[in-house]
């Protein structure tokens, strides 16, 4: 039990339970501390189909959306996303739900029977024509950022 002196020049401190009259009778105030309650955070949880890139589809993945703010994603290519999401709100973690990683589960063999190799990167040429290069060098030397290259000797 914890109790304050009357004046509070003293912080609370702690008296054995028998002795509460005896400080009663001496105007002590007995502090009763309750917790504080957690705050309410709330996690939203969905799947959504992965987009795509030219023909070829991504995989599905889960997203989530806190309300304090927190959002995010989580994809796999090997279907266990819904194993490994996980988000950390309000100060606890927060897993994904039995019937999200279901749906999840259930987008990831649709696209794994229909899905193929990623297509190859489009190959980016080392030329630059010299057209695009002369109006670039148009618009720098218009707006002034542009000097010509001094040769030391």
């Amino acid at each position: 039990m914890r109790v304050q002196d009357p004046l509070e020049q003293h912080p609370p401190f702690d008296i054995p339970e028998g002795a509460w009259q005896f400080y009663r009778s001496q105007r002590y105030q007995q502090i009763i501390e309750t917790p504080k309650p957690d705050p309410v955070v709330t996690v939203n949880w969905s799947v959504r189909k992965g987009p795509f890139t030219e023909d070829y589809e991504n995989p599905p993945y889960i997203s989530f959306r806190t309300s304090d703010g927190n959002m995010g994603y989580v994809n796999s290519m090997k279907g266990t996303a819904h194993k490994t999401a996980k988000v950390n709100a309000g100060g606890r973690w927060h897993y994904c739900p039995e019937n999200i990683g279901e749906e999840y589960v259930k987008l990831f063999a649709e696209w794994k029977s229909k899905s193929r190799k990623k297509p190859a990167e489009q190959p980016v040429s080392p030329c630059t024509p010299k057209h695009v290069l002369q109006a670039q060098a148009d618009t720098l030397i218009k707006a002034g950022e542009w000097q010509p290259r001094r040769e030391y000797r």
